[in-house]
């Protein structure tokens, strides 16, 4: 038992200065936090500007998107007029080129017609309107 109260004083030399060391710790902690508090307050106010900001990029990202999107409908809707008259005027020019047809091969009789009445001797011409 000569060894255990040899060995007291070592341990209450440990215990005190284990208190004084987290004595000294929580001191030069308080001071430690206090002193990078203003620069914990600005990094939450660059963080928060930074969030102000990524919010109104997305708000205007969202506005581009929209206007991309109508833009891209009214490109989509001029296309597909683009294809309809395309076809419309196919059409067209088909059915003057039928028109025309019809007008020169009208235009003929007539001319034919004419020149029957005019070079026909009336007396040939009497004969045929009477029958």
């Amino acid at each position: 038992m000569t060894g255990y109260r040899s060995g007291e004083p070592i341990r209450i030399r440990h215990l005190l200065l284990l208190v004084l060391f987290a004595g000294l710790v929580a001191l030069s902690g308080s001071d430690f936090a206090s002193a990078h508090t203003p620069e914990i307050d600005k990094a939450k106010a660059e963080a928060r500007a930074l969030s102000v900001l990524v919010d109104k990029l997305n708000q205007e990202l969202a506005a581009a998107t929209e206007e991309y999107n109508f833009a891209n409908q009214q490109f989509e809707n001029t296309k597909a007029a683009v294809e309809k008259t395309s076809a419309e005027l196919a059409q067209a020019a088909q059915d003057m080129v039928a028109a025309q047809d019809r007008l020169n091969e009208r235009l003929v009789s007539i001319y034919k017609w004419a020149a029957w009445v005019l070079w026909t001797p009336s007396w040939a011409r009497g004969a045929f309107l009477t029958l």
